[in-house]
């Protein structure tokens, strides 16, 4: 491109893809339809342009960037990063002087740990207002995540004139603390979201002190404030308080070439009339393309292959330039793109926006910069606070918290809570087919309007039960899992979403455990003894890592699972014809037609002659042998000893 040049990228996809001629040419023989399209194509350039082309259309209305950066920042409150990042760059291909979408691309590039990317994308925005305050603080903390502490410092100054001071109040006081640690208590009440960092803040520093009641008050107000998952870490900006790395990122990584990043142009603005013209001429040449921000402005098919781009109809600021041109046959032959600045002393205003609109975007965005403590930090610390006051039941809760956050906590959360890496038994199948008892079992749930049901069922007829339970749905439904406990009903691990654990990495396997673990137990429940794996895939890598977390798989002896959504009857006829001594009876808590079933199945088991059981206590205990010979011979646990 010549005046201003661009820069060529060659091999771009064919669009489009069939033959066009430029007029006065020689066309080779060509099918009909080939004939047609040839002869649309030139009639259409001929009535968009002759030879030197149309003047470029108006820049986007600020209805289109608005919906832009509203769209983009709905998926990101829905966690789809990467849909946010290919809408703000669609809107900053038609736009490329809009400073919130700008913005918008440089808080992306941040939450997802893209901090090089980021800085780039901030240095535009200031390229533009160096008094854009939500862009300096965003520096700052890209300085921060790199270790930048003076050029943090210095860009929190700047955005202090213009920025969200409780924002900056914060970021201003964790690098002091970074740098020198602390004693005394911060003693500030900052607005939501910032409230449970001034929480953290306190409480690490009673923790310095030594002050375990304060400490543990503190730390569980910062808890119980973030949003989000409990058994996750904030999306957003982390607080590590670890100098080497102080910032995690809650969202993960978008994929490299997004184009986000729209570094401002190095040459001088440029005014007046501007020959926009690729570097190919000639022969070769059938018709070339001319875009600026992305919308059609010019298609010239006879040489002199050129635009000449007013620029003066144009508003002021940074334009994106595209050409394309395509051979005879209608390939691209050159594919090239530019940012350029513009200034006219009379050029039209960008279109207003809704001022209330912008505002409550930019909001948006701080918000997405809030600094955020690391909840696996603050759980596992909590945990040891608590141990100092010997405090079990907090200890569990916020060790097994802890480690479904970040699994590499379990050793140094097993010596305050042992149960959290309790020795693992063999996989349970049965129990003893010589004792006269069975193991009820029901998989999923909890879930409301069904579990209550099968709850009252089993206390009426006193039938202790075995529930298998998904973390989430008991993260979202602490109340009956308190319920089930309250029933005298054992509580085991279902995982915490329901994936086939054999096609998971190692990492993601512990955390669908131990994020099961952490949400029965915060729910008030006895920890997980065993876990039933979804689907019954198991192999030696879940195995193992299920030993490693005190689990013990439970499968099953009678599987009813393909009977639950028919007949109550027939439900009922396969499992008391099915059972045999020692069975662990497989159903789920879910479906009406097990309710239904549930009353006569265990007339119809009890009629011939079992008992009922938890799993646990179809596990041999040998150690009670000596004290219980009969129970111990018999291959399951006693209630009480």
């Amino acid at each position: 491109m010549r005046s201003p040049g661009c820069t060529s990228n060659a091999g771009a996809r064919e669009i489009p893809p069939r033959p066009v001629h430029s007029p006065g040419s020689k066309c080779n023989l060509m099918s009909a339809r080939t004939v047609l399209w040839a002869k649309f194509r030139i009639c259409a350039a001929a009535i968009v342009c002759c030879v030197t082309g149309l003047p470029a259309t108006s820049a986007p209305s600020a209805l289109d960037r608005m919906s832009a950066a509203e769209a983009a920042l709905q998926k990101i409150q829905a966690g789809d990063v990467r849909a946010a990042a290919l809408i703000v760059r669609r809107g900053l291909d038609q736009d490329p002087g809009d400073a919130l979408l700008h913005n918008l691309a440089a808080t992306l590039l941040l939450i997802t740990g893209d901090t090089a990317g980021a800085t780039d994308a901030w240095k535009a925005c200031l390229a533009d207002d160096p008094q854009d305050g939500l862009a300096c603080y965003g520096m700052a903390l890209a300085s921060m995540a790199r270790g930048d502490e003076a050029g943090a410092r210095s860009y929190l100054r700047r955005s202090n004139a213009n920025g969200d001071r409780a924002f900056i109040l914060l970021a201003d006081r964790y690098l002091d603390r970074l740098d020198h640690g602390g004693v005394a208590g911060w003693g500030i009440v900052l607005p939501e979201p910032l409230a449970p960092a001034a929480h953290a803040m306190d409480g690490l520093a009673a923790v310095a002190r030594g002050d375990h009641r304060t400490a543990l008050t503190e730390l569980a107000a910062a808890l119980e404030g973030l949003p989000g998952n409990p058994l996750a870490e904030t999306p957003g900006l982390v607080m590590t308080f670890q100098r080497a790395h102080p910032i995690g990122f809650g969202y993960p990584p978008l994929p490299s070439g997004l184009g986000l990043v729209n570094r401002a142009p190095k040459e001088p603005p440029v005014h007046g009339t501007v020959v926009v013209a690729p570097d190919v001429q000639g022969s070769a040449v059938g018709f070339v393309t001319f875009r600026i921000d992305g919308a059609f402005s010019c298609i010239v098919n006879a040489p002199p292959y050129r635009y000449d781009w007013d620029t003066s109809r144009s508003p002021n600021g940074v334009h994106s330039v595209d050409v394309v041109v395509y051979d005879t046959q209608g390939a691209v032959i050159q594919q090239m793109h530019r940012r350029i600045r513009t200034f006219n002393a009379n050029a039209p205003s960008r279109p207003p926006a809704d001022e209330e609109r912008v505002q409550q975007a930019r909001t948006m965005l701080w918000n997405l910069m809030a600094l955020h403590p690391s909840k696996a930090l603050l759980a596992a610390t909590a945990a040891r606070e608590a141990h100092a006051l010997g405090d079990t039941a907090s200890v569990q809760k916020y060790a097994a918290q802890a480690v479904a956050i970040d699994p590499s906590l379990l050793k140094q959360m097993a010596r305050f809570a042992p149960d959290l890496h309790a020795p693992a038994e063999a996989a349970l199948w049965r129990g003893d087919p010589k004792q006269p008892v069975v193991a009820l079992t029901f998989d999923d749930g909890p879930k409301p309007g069904i579990t209550e049901q099968l709850l009252a069922i089993l206390t009426r007829e006193q039938v202790p039960a075995t529930f298998f339970v998904i973390g989430r749905h008991a993260t979202a439904h602490p109340d009956l899992i308190r319920k089930m406990a309250d029933a005298g009903m054992e509580i085991e691990n279902h995982t915490y979403s329901h994936p086939n654990l054999t096609l998971l990495p190692e990492r993601m396997v512990e955390e669908e455990l131990m994020r099961t673990v952490a949400a029965v137990t915060m729910a008030g429940a006895p920890r997980n003894k065993f876990f039933r794996p979804p689907g019954g895939n198991l192999n030696a890598t879940v195995t193992r890592i299920a030993a490693k977390c005190g689990l013990t798989p439970c499968l099953w002896t009678l599987d009813a699972d393909a009977l639950e959504n028919g007949s109550p009857a027939r439900l009922v006829e396969y499992v008391v014809q099915k059972a045999e001594p020692g069975a662990i009876i497989l159903m789920h808590n879910g479906r009406l037609t097990t309710v239904d079933a549930l009353p006569a199945i265990i007339r119809g088991l009890r009629a011939k002659g079992l008992g009922f059981v938890t799993v646990d206590h179809l596990m041999p205990r040998p150690e009670l042998a000596a004290k219980h010979p009969a129970t111990a011979a018999a291959g399951y646990r006693v209630m009480k000893e």
